[in-house]
């Protein structure tokens, strides 16, 4: 008996059932060596696009194995954005789940979100400095890319602070 979508918690999209439905075929019809790989799937509508893991889903799939959670988000928001063709400003907001510096989730709510949400996709699974790459050449001024970028350079100087291995290692290194 296989099950797949919100009977095992997962979420009720189509399809994200199709696609666990078709793994659960060749698993059961084959040998059962696929896995659903939550990493790939995107939801995306005209205002919000989840791509990868949400920050729980990452939690509970990478902090069993260490005893100090290594998954970290980075949040950029324009609160009160100056939208002046909707009679009320829509916010706009992008969340950066991430562990070990790898993005393994991005969460994008605003209007142009299923337009960016192509590009964000092919950035999963890659360093984060790579998506502030990308950003940084797609980026204006109130947009959802920019709100993209100043997340990743948050995540990107985290490594740089003082405290931190990195920074007190190259400073003894360079002195």
């Amino acid at each position: 008996v296989f099950a797949c979508g919100p009977l095992l918690g997962g979420s009720a999209d189509q399809g994200i059932a199709n696609y666990e439905a078709k793994i659960a075929v060749k698993n059961a019809l084959f040998l059962p060596t696929h896995q659903v790989d939550r990493r790939t799937v995107s939801q995306v509508t005209h205002q919000f696009a989840k791509i990868g893991l949400s920050e729980t889903e990452a939690q509970k799939r990478y902090s069993p194995s260490h005893s100090q959670s290594m998954v970290k988000s980075w949040h950029a928001s324009s609160a009160n954005s100056a939208e002046l063709t909707t009679p009320t400003p829509l916010a706009k907001s992008c969340k950066l789940v991430c562990f070990h510096q790898y993005l393994v989730g991005i969460h994008l709510f605003g209007s142009g979100a299923e337009e960016i949400a192509p590009l964000c996709t092919t950035a999963i699974g890659q360093p984060i400095h790579k998506l502030s790459e990308l950003m940084s050449h797609t980026a204006s001024a109130q947009s959802l890319s920019s709100l993209i970028y100043s997340a990743a350079s948050k995540a990107s100087q985290q490594h740089w602070q003082a405290g931190r291995w990195r920074r007190d290692w190259s400073e003894n290194w360079f002195n």
